[in-house]
């Protein structure tokens, strides 16, 4: 999911070269989807309260809708900077908030 899949489709949902596998925190069994499921995780597990994630298809919404109880918004392509986004698709290539509440992600966008 790293890359939005851009480096390989074999590449693991939630993988990351850095941190290494992400797990579904309710059930290691499940997808955790996209590639900003380490903040969508760690949301859930109330390591943070929010957290920005990058989008090119998918990585803001999924692993909020997978993970349960994260909210997240994904903004039109560029309402928010896309200064430090690894550029995959400018067309499609956004960031957005994840975050526990609505009220989070207002007062973040």
């Amino acid at each position: 999911s790293e890359w939005a899949y851009a480096l390989s489709e074999n590449i693991p949902s939630g993988f990351s070269a850095v941190g290494g596998q992400c797990l579904h925190p309710d059930d290691i069994r499940e997808d955790i989807s996209g590639s900003s499921s380490g903040s969508a995780v760690g949301i859930k597990l109330n390591l943070f309260t929010f957290s920005l994630g990058t989008e090119t298809q998918g990585s803001i919404l999924s692993p909020a809708i997978h993970t349960k109880h994260v909210c997240a918004l994904k903004p039109s392509v560029n309402a928010w900077p896309k200064d430090n986004i690894i550029p995959i698709n400018y067309d499609q290539d956004t960031c957005g908030p994840l975050a526990r509440t609505i009220e989070d992600i207002e007062l973040l966008h």
